[in-house]
C-alpha cells in the first residue's frame, strides 16, 4: 500500500471539490499546487479529522440521501399509477397545425358521438323503427341519365 494520497482522491473521500482541499491542506501546513500533488496518508488523515467527516459519517449521510432518493421515486411512481390516463399520445409536443388537426378530429368525433346520441332519442320517441328508415332515398336510380325506373331494370318489374 502506498504512503501517499492523491489531492483529488482525497477530495473526492471528503467530498469537496479539489480547491477547497488545497485550501484546507494549505491551512494544515501541507503543500499541495494541484489535484494530481500527492500528500501522505498522515497529512490525508489530519484533514479528514479537521473537517470532521469521518468514514462512517460519510457512509451515513451516502445511506441516508439513498433512501430519501428511493422515498421520492415511490412517491412519484404512485402518483403516476394515481393519475387517470385518458387518452395517451405521442410521447413529443406536436406542432401548431398538427395540434389544431387533431383538435379539429377530436370535435368532430364528440359531434358525431352527440348526434349519434340525438338520433337515438330522437327515432325512439318520433315513432319507432319506421320514422328512423323514412331518410332512406325511395326509387333507385338507372340508366346513364340517371332518371327513375328507367332501362332494363323497369322492364323487368
Amino acid at each position: 500500500m502506498s504512503n501517499t494520497v492523491r489531492v483529488h482522491q482525497l477530495a473526492k473521500d471528503v467530498g469537496l471539490s479539489n480547491a477547497e482541499v488545497i485550501r484546507a491542506l494549505a491551512d494544515l501546513g501541507v503543500e499541495a499546487k494541484s489535484h494530481s500533488s500527492s500528500v501522505s496518508v498522515v497529512d490525508a488523515r489530519r484533514l479528514r479529522d479537521s473537517i470532521g467527516r469521518s468514514a462512517e459519517d460519510r457512509a451515513r449521510e451516502e445511506a441516508e440521501r439513498r433512501r430519501r432518493e428511493q422515498e421520492e421515486l415511490e412517491r412519484y411512481r404512485s402518483v403516476e399509477t394515481a393519475a387517470p390516463v385518458t387518452e395517451r399520445k405521442a410521447a413529443k409536443v406536436l406542432p401548431p397545425h398538427l395540434r389544431k388537426q387533431q383538435e379539429e378530429a377530436a370535435a368532430a368525433r364528440a359531434a358525431e358521438a352527440q348526434a349519434a346520441a340525438a338520433g337515438a332519442t330522437g327515432a325512439a320517441t318520433a315513432g319507432g323503427p319506421a320514422a328512423a328508415t323514412s331518410d332512406a332515398p325511395t326509387a333507385p336510380t338507372d340508366g346513364a341519365d340517371g332518371a327513375a325506373g328507367t332501362g332494363a331494370a323497369a322492364a323487368k318489374r
